[in-house]
C-alpha cells in the first residue's frame, strides 16, 4: 500500500479505534496532530482518565500481528501500558495485550468488583 492511500487507512483505523471506544461511553481521539515529526512521542489513539494506556491501531487486509507485537508491546515504556488494537478488512476489532499486563487488568478489575459487592 503506497503513502498516501497509507495513511488514509491508518487514519481511517484510529477513528474507528475512537468510535469503538466511544460506543463504550469512552472518550478518545486520535493524536496524529501531536505526531508530526515525532512518530515515536505518541501513541496513535488516546483516552481520557487513561493516561497510561499506550494504544497503537493498526488496520490492513491482513495484519501481521505477530510482527506488530514485536515492534508495540516488546517495546519499553515505563509507565504505560502497550496495547495494539488490529483488525483484518471484514473483521472486527481486536486489542492484543502481553499477559503480564492482561492479568493485572484482571486483577484490578476483581479488587473493584469485591469492593463494589463490598458496599452493597
Amino acid at each position: 500500500m503506497g503513502g498516501a492511500k497509507s495513511r488514509r487507512k491508518g487514519k481511517s483505523g484510529e477513528l474507528e479505534v475512537t468510535h469503538e471506544a466511544a460506543k463504550q461511553g469512552l472518550t478518545a481521539r486520535r493524536t496524529a496532530p501531536l505526531q508530526a515529526g515525532h512518530r515515536e512521542a505518541y501513541p496513535d489513539v488516546s483516552m481520557d482518565g487513561v493516561p497510561w494506556l499506550w494504544l497503537e491501531a493498526k488496520r490492513y487486509r491482513r495484519v501481521p500481528v505477530n510482527r506488530f507485537c514485536r515492534e508495540h508491546l516488546d517495546k519499553e515504556r515505563p509507565g504505560y501500558m502497550s496495547c495494539l488494537a488490529w483488525r483484518d478488512d471484514g473483521t472486527e476489532w481486536r486489542a492484543t495485550i502481553l499477559l503480564s499486563d492482561f492479568l493485572k487488568l484482571v486483577r484490578l478489575a476483581s479488587k473493584a468488583m469485591e469492593a463494589k459487592n463490598e458496599a452493597t
